[in-house]
């Protein structure tokens, strides 16, 4: 499918993943990227410098209000959805998660009926899985979240189903594995530890592993992430539930020596309890079903991807020259 010269809607346009949409977006050459998000001020920070944006409008407004959403999605061809409450505001405040992750979305789906959408891409997540049952889990794994966050993945994605059901509105869900990398912030759940390593290790600290380390994870980089989403819009494919991520586990204490390896420090990490880090005692994903469907593999092993981000976390903050 060609995306030139569409306009295209993306929520969360100025976070980690959907500034990066963005980024990837204009490429395709479209009219006009909507880059829409209740902080919108952050979008100056998440940019290249390599990029031309003109032809990106950014937007301030929040996907709760459904008078704001109907009217930004006026003459939109197509929406990657992003916005959401992370999973750490999420547990703190359940009325807040409800109301954006649920309800929002709702009015994303609702609106974009009403304006003649193509096509939703909606950032899910494999908080959506709890704890596995199976490993690697498939989308066909259960969906045993106990987290606000996770529930509201499951019912973002359900309310995809009924809108394609009732509305004929296409669209397809991608449950990302750990997402980190560049513009990345330590309001995360399971990768905040990776920004705190390198906050220590800046104050001539060692890192800090809570609990044993020994919790394997798919960690998938950013701009993978981001190309999937693009694959995903020109693709035909529709009203299904895709796994993105490498496919490849590494244990948080492995990562932990990836960053001392990257740093060059001598340090040796220490040891903490594991308290509310890393609840989920695997994410373990079978990724064959994107690669099937889309043509999608992640491209960015773990090692250069955090050695970008420690890269752009020492340009940002005016370490490197």
């Amino acid at each position: 499918m060609n995306l030139e010269g569409s306009r295209m809607l993306v929520t969360g346009g100025a976070g980690l993943i959907g500034s990066h949409v963005v980024d990837q977006l204009i490429a395709e050459r479209p009219r006009e990227i909507i880059a829409f998000d209740k902080d919108i001020s952050r979008l100056k920070e998440n940019r290249s410098p390599d990029l031309d944006y003109k032809h990106v409008t950014p937007l301030e407004g929040d996907i709760s209000r459904k008078d704001e959403v109907q009217k930004v999605l006026k003459g939109v061809d197509y929406v990657v959805h992003t916005a959401s409450l992370l999973s750490r505001e999420s547990t703190k405040n359940l009325r807040a998660a409800f109301n954006v992750n649920i309800g929002g979305t709702f009015n994303l789906l609702e609106g974009s009926v009403e304006a003649g959408v193509k096509k939703v891409v909606y950032s899910s997540s494999i908080s959506l899985y709890g704890h596995p049952v199976a490993k690697p889990m498939s989308e066909d794994h259960p969906l045993n979240t106990v987290a606000m966050y996770g529930a509201g993945k499951i019912s973002s994605e359900f309310l995809l189903r009924v809108f394609k059901k009732m509305e004929g509105l296409e669209y397809v869900a991608l449950r990302y594995a750990v997402v980190y990398g560049p513009r990345q912030h330590d309001r995360g759940n399971l990768v905040r530890y990776i920004p705190e390593c390198f906050d220590r290790i800046d104050r001539g600290l060692p890192p800090i592993i809570y609990g044993d380390g020994s919790q394997p994870y798919d960690y998938v980089y950013v701009e993978d992430v981001a190309r999937a989403n693009v694959l995903t819009l020109k693709s035909p494919v529709t009203g299904e539930s895709l796994n993105i991520g490498t496919g490849v586990t590494t244990t948080v204490a492995d990562v932990v020596e990836m960053i001392r390896e990257i740093t060059g420090i001598s340090l040796e990490p220490e040891y903490a309890p594991q308290g509310d880090w890393f609840g989920l005692e695997s994410l373990y994903l079978d990724v064959t079903k994107a690669e099937k469907m889309l043509g999608f593999k992640a491209q960015v092993p773990l090692k250069e991807g955090l050695t970008r981000y420690y890269h752009w976390r020492n340009e940002t903050m005016g370490l490197e020259s």
